[in-house]
């Protein structure tokens, strides 16, 4: 086999698969080939969108993975498809099982909305909410969650990023105990 492009009569360069056998006669001396030419132009294109894709992902896993916030891309039934590095190192998960997991065995909050924050990000931009994250150990943190649904190549998806917010609640915690306390009197 051998693939080369080839100029068209038309003036346009193709692709082609080219087969050949030689021919040989009574005394086993070659005589004449035989063969086939096969355009695979179309191939070549479909390789060349798929190699540019998988450039487009890798950018994409290579500043995702470098995120401070957790990554998710979840299917229709809330299934993880991919989740980033910090997603792991936060839940205590490695990416492998995380990928065999559904959303709802992390984000608590996910048990009973996730159907409705699905449905309601297919028809108009969902706002950040605040929801509830379990990692390996049962440590429950606090994470701002912003969830997209999108339709890709006729199916839809939905992206999470969840922040985790623990260090933000503490001092909000601390800045209404300063309003309710005296901190000279102790009252």
């Amino acid at each position: 086999d051998l693939e080369l492009p080839v100029n068209h009569g038309k003036g346009h360069t193709i692709w082609v698969n080219s087969k050949c056998n030689a021919v040989l006669n009574d005394k086993g001396k070659v005589v004449g080939l035989r063969g086939i030419i096969q355009d695979i132009t179309e191939r070549k294109r479909a390789d060349e969108r798929l190699r540019q894709s998988e450039q487009e992902l890798g950018k994409f896993k290579f500043f995702s993975d470098r995120a401070n916030d957790m990554h998710f891309l979840l299917d229709r039934h809330g299934s993880i498809l991919y989740a980033n590095r910090k997603a792991s190192e936060r839940l205590g998960f490695s990416e492998t099982e995380l990928l065999a997991m559904n959303i709802r065995d992390v984000a608590t909050q996910a048990k009973d909305r996730f159907e409705e924050i699905y449905i309601r990000s297919q028809q108009v931009t969902v706002p950040p909410f605040e929801g509830m994250y379990r990692s390996r150990d049962g440590a429950i943190f606090p994470a701002e969650v912003s969830a997209t649904v999108l339709e890709i190549r006729d199916e839809w998806l939905m992206f999470v990023t969840a922040r985790d917010i623990t260090e933000r609640k503490l001092a909000e915690q601390r800045v209404r105990e300063a309003a309710l306390h005296d901190v000279l009197t102790g009252l």
